[in-house]
């Protein structure tokens, strides 16, 4: 049978600055490996089978929409820009919007988002070659539980002392405008071109979110106590689920009946397809597109509750590689 849950096993990168965990990735040569899988396949090649199997077409095989990855900021990251989607078509990729939800932050952590006030090209130009476009720039201090959102085009950069889940479209193109005279390459010219100027003052940021929606990407948060559950029809391409607190059994079920799909359990028996998959902190499931309903159950906490993250791809999107 195919599968429909899977455990996925993270890229670790090591960067200069920290790390990244890329927890789902379809990218060429760094796609995340399938943990409950026997032959040990890239995510890549699972999905392929799973359209193939579904009917679907190559001519019908998109782009996979998404990149989940969680980073750990010990020292700051670059004054930073992302095209937009027009401009990343360009170079044969999406352009990259992110959110970022903030898991851990040291006392007075910040980030840089976007300007103090509306700019133009030439005086962002000027403030980079002075190295003062820190000065500029907007701090805004963070905690556990923020959501930041980042359209294409916003100046950004992650301060250190952070530990953050990035939800991304699937791009991994970056123009680093400032990088603290640490030696690597800036991109100058593609960097000026990519920054919304129009918005170049603006920023999205919720406190103690519970739903958040754009036109790339869907986050929803929930909590359960143990024994609690969670009872979903995946009616997107595919959903994935990052697990904040606490565990997480997920199990794929077939009903006996016919059954409301939602939030919570039904009165109908169930019959459990599969050994419910176990995921602990930090953990990531994914769950594809299929006729039956998943069940996420909180277990193996002697007290508290478990709390995790749903996320989804645009509302339509074809299932993808």
């Amino acid at each position: 049978m195919p599968k429909t849950i899977l455990s996925l096993t993270p890229i670790f990168l090591s960067k200069i600055w920290g790390w990244e965990k890329w927890h789902l990735s379809c990218f060429q040569g760094k796609g995340s490996f399938v943990a409950n899988d026997e032959k040990g396949e890239r995510v890549n090649a699972l999905l392929s089978e799973h359209l193939l199997k579904a009917g679907y077409g190559p001519e019908q095989i998109k782009r996979f929409p998404l990149l989940i990855k969680t980073i750990r900021a010990d020292s700051p990251l670059s004054l930073q820009v992302h095209p937009d989607d027009q401009r990343a078509e360009l170079k044969g990729s999406l352009g990259k919007s992110e959110c970022w939800y903030i898991l851990e932050a040291a006392e007075e952590s910040f980030v840089h988002l976007n300007f103090k006030k509306k700019v133009a090209l030439g005086e962002v130009k000027k403030h980079i070659e002075d190295n003062s476009l820190e000065e500029i720039m907007q701090r805004v201090k963070v905690e556990a539980g923020d959501l930041i959102y980042l359209p294409a085009g916003t100046v950004h950069a992650i301060g250190s002392g952070i530990t953050l889940l990035e939800v991304q479209q699937n791009s991994d193109i970056t123009y680093r405008l400032y990088d603290y005279g640490r030696g690597r390459e800036l991109h100058l010219q593609e960097g000026l071109e990519a920054i919304d100027y129009g918005s170049s003052n603006k920023k999205i940021i919720k406190k103690k979110f519970t739903r958040f929606q754009s036109p790339y990407f869907e986050l929803e948060r929930k909590s359960l106590k143990a024994g609690e559950v969670i009872v979903k029809k995946v009616t997107h391409s595919f959903m994935a689920c990052f697990v904040l607190e606490g565990r997480l059994m997920v199990s794929e079920n077939e009903a006996s009946g016919n059954e409301a799909s939602g939030n919570g359990a039904s009165g109908k028996e169930k019959f459990s397809l599969e050994k419910p998959l176990s995921f602990e902190k930090d953990d990531l499931a994914m769950v594809l597109a299929g006729k039956n309903e998943i069940t996420f159950k909180a277990g193996g906490m002697k007290k508290g509750e478990a709390s995790f993250i749903f996320i989804y791809p645009p509302a339509g999107e074809p299932l993808s590689v």
